[in-house]
């Protein structure tokens, strides 16, 4: 509905900061809440829950939900620009993380983000977003250690995880099952499919 409605481009996935005294940010749950209205939808009832749970709050950078964008599509495309929209997703479920570090507010990340340097490799090579968050769940103490715990996807149903791919239809991946296609909304990259040292899929 909102891609019908913004001349075929899917919506912006990544957070924007509006500022203010309250540090007050826009994400994604909030520019698709009109055509929602239902804060319920962005929480599973199986992961831990965000605080708070009121997903029109935008005070501290807040409402996040349970579940995260594909940073490779957050950017907001045109239809034309997916080669394979079934099988490109756009959501997923993520882990709760608490991003100020001080209790004050609890919420996931609003996108799957690259690992980037925080890659067992040290560099700048998004294959850790295909391989690492396959290998390692958002709970595993090595994602918290690199500060991917609200970036990497929670495996939270029987080792498997929901997500809604650009078509529109949902889907139930087993950990393991991601294929680089599954993230770039074009061709990927030819390193994407490198499988180095410490980042082998399970």
């Amino acid at each position: 509905m909102y891609t019908q409605d913004y001349d075929e481009t899917t919506p912006r996935l990544w957070w924007d900061w509006i500022g203010g005294s309250t540090n007050q940010a826009i994400h994604w749950v909030q520019r698709l809440y009109p055509y929602i209205k239902n804060s319920g939808i962005y929480v599973c009832p199986s992961s831990r829950k965000p605080n708070p749970t009121d997903m029109t709050v935008l005070d501290n950078f807040a409402a996040g939900g349970t579940y995260a964008a594909n940073w490779h599509v957050g950017g907001g495309i045109s239809l034309g620009g997916y080669d394979r929209p079934a099988e490109c997703f756009a959501l997923g479920e993520t882990g709760i993380n608490d991003w100020l570090g001080d209790g004050s507010i609890v919420r996931a990340a609003t996108t799957m983000n690259p690992w980037h340097h925080n890659d067992p490799g040290g560099g700048y090579s998004d294959w850790a977003t295909v391989r690492c968050q396959q290998k390692y769940d958002a709970y595993d103490p090595y994602a918290a250690s690199r500060g991917q715990a609200g970036f990497a996807i929670n495996w939270r149903h029987s080792e498997g995880a929901n997500f809604v791919y650009v078509d529109g239809h949902a889907k139930y991946r087993r950990r393991g099952s991601l294929l680089p296609e599954n993230y770039y909304p074009a061709a990927p990259p030819a390193w994407a499919y490198d499988d180095p040292a410490g980042c082998s899929t399970l």
